[in-house]
């Protein structure tokens, strides 16, 4: 990805102000200018395409699930899924589900909605046009939870592109040693937020509760840059 480090969750969970917060926003540039200035970024020499990479099923619940992908080349990316009520139901990139159209990115975050608990799901990606299929397209959504969310504040920070510029269109994901992986993409100017209140356990049967002592991992990645520091 375009970075992976580990943050300590009291930088984000406390009700803090606003000043506070915008110098925690800094200090997650500062740990993404640090990582550029470190030379650990690659970038592939393969001429770009639209073959999903870097595949990984995301902010499972109990009636969704989603699926991150990223591609070299600007290309539409969906996925479909079999059903036996409704047939092949088609699932757009989430920040195309506004409007219906179908745009091309580098970065996919595609969310599949109201589906039934605890409930064995496949799916087939369609990038670029062509359809791709694997025995690991598949997932099972959580439990029911009957108790209130927890009281926490979300992640959020600004992702860096080697160049310098603003990591748009990025795929930012995070976890805890005991929770289950969530996961965004950033905006237009690169930023991201990710919610820790419905942060759920690794079998998603529970939210995961954080406390002062908690590490998140965050990986960001995007096209083919890459990192070899975990």
């Amino acid at each position: 990805g375009v970075q992976t480090c580990a943050l300590p969750i009291w930088l984000f969970n406390k009700r803090i102000p606003t000043l506070f917060a915008l110098i925690v926003l800094t200090v997650v540039i500062g740990i993404s200018v640090v990582l550029v200035q470190s030379g650990i970024f690659y970038q592939g020499k393969a001429a770009p395409d639209s073959i999903p990479k870097k595949v990984l099923i995301t902010n499972i619940t109990d009636t969704s699930f989603t699926v991150v992908f990223t591609t070299t080349a600007l290309s539409e990316g969906v996925i479909t899924m079999e059903e036996s009520a409704t047939g092949n139901s088609v699932v757009l990139d989430d920040r195309d589900k506004k409007n219906g159209s179908k745009n091309k990115y580098y970065s996919h975050h595609v969310t599949a909605q109201d589906l039934k608990p605890q409930t064995q799901y496949s799916f087939k990606i369609l990038s670029g046009g062509k359809e791709y299929s694997s025995p690991e397209y598949k997932t099972k959504t959580g439990f029911v939870i009957n108790t209130p969310p927890p009281a926490q504040n979300p992640l959020f920070g600004k992702a860096l592109l080697p160049d310098g510029a603003a990591g748009t269109d990025t795929i930012v994901t995070a976890k805890t040693e005991s929770s289950s992986i969530i996961s965004a993409v950033t905006d237009v100017k690169g930023e991201f937020i990710l919610p820790t209140n419905s942060l759920r356990n690794l079998d998603s049967s529970e939210y995961n509760v954080l406390s002062d002592q908690s590490v998140f991992s965050l990986s960001l990645f995007r096209q083919d840059l890459l990192t070899d520091r975990s």
